[in-house]
């Protein structure tokens, strides 16, 4: 291949990917302008729907505009249904001031509103911590586990009851 065209095909595949990016971010203001505009409706229903689909793409997407909206919603099924979805979504993980004030101000809505919600511990990430197989007390009666998780197989004593050496 010649260098021109060599050239020409880099130049290309950049404009291709600016392109993607540039109708990626266009596509998601739209999508955030839409959920805006329903957060801002007359009927109340559209403005808790608006609501809960803001927070579901990101407490720290939703924090921002949610916090502007609330300091004027008069609704309380509005309101309600935002400390809601706000509630559900206490797994996430961010250390933004703007969406802790965002969770307290579902926390005190919830409990304002007589609908109390217990704080959730951070995401279990390790398999026992989710229910998944434990190893064996140090005291118990199963058979110990290999350095590289094999069982040890039961050695048998004397009188031909299983005796583990472990």
């Amino acid at each position: 291949m010649s260098d021109g065209v060599s050239r020409g095909l880099i130049v290309g595949g950049f404009l291709l990917v600016l392109g993607a990016l540039l109708w990626r971010y266009l596509a998601r203001r739209r999508a955030m302008r839409a959920l805006l505009d329903q957060l801002g409706a007359a009927d109340a229903q559209k403005r808790a729907r608006g609501g809960i689909l803001l927070v579901d793409l990101g407490l720290s997407r939703a924090a921002r505009p949610l916090l502007a909206h609330l300091a004027t919603e008069a609704d309380p099924r509005v309101r309600l249904a935002i400390a809601l979805a706000v509630g559900r979504r206490q797994w996430e993980p961010s250390s933004a001031p703007r969406v802790e004030r965002l969770r307290e101000w579902a926390a005190l809505e919830l409990e304002h509103q007589d609908q109390p919600m217990n704080p959730f511990g951070p995401a279990v990430t390790r398999l026992s911590d989710m229910g998944g197989p434990r190893l064996p007390a140090a005291d118990s009666e199963a058979p110990s586990v290999a350095g590289d998780g094999a069982v040890e197989p039961i050695q048998w004593d004397d009188d031909g009851g299983g005796a583990n050496t472990a």
